[in-house]
């Protein structure tokens, strides 16, 4: 026999029930498909992606900083705009290059 609705609800404690195994379910299933996906290797612990993340940045914060005093005197040297442009591109480029070492080292794509 079923329980009266609750008031003015028109919910049983049937369809309390039913929702709530509903929704156990779907938590279940989330919590099985993070369980699968972590196996396969598609998710990372959150500490070792942020410390990833610190060192990766950490890097190219100094490569950047480094770029000054690498071209300060080929840059002193030159009064040619577009030979100075030239020099910030290929140094630039350079790190890029660099970063993408760095980045491959920690798995990224």
């Amino acid at each position: 026999m079923e329980a009266p609705a609750a008031a003015g609800t028109g919910v049983t404690d049937m369809g309390r029930y039913a929702a709530s195994r509903a929704e156990r379910e779907h938590y279940q299933a989330k919590i099985a498909r993070l369980a699968y996906e972590q196996r396969k290797g598609l998710l990372l612990p959150r500490d070792q992606t942020e410390k990833a993340a610190r060192d990766f940045y950490g890097k190219v914060k100094a490569a950047l900083q480094a770029i000054p005093d690498r071209i300060a005197d080929e840059i002193a040297a030159t009064s040619d705009p577009a030979q100075v442009r030239k020099i910030l591109a290929e140094e630039l480029d350079n790190v890029m290059i660099r970063t993408g070492q760095v980045e491959a080292s920690y798995g990224v794509q």
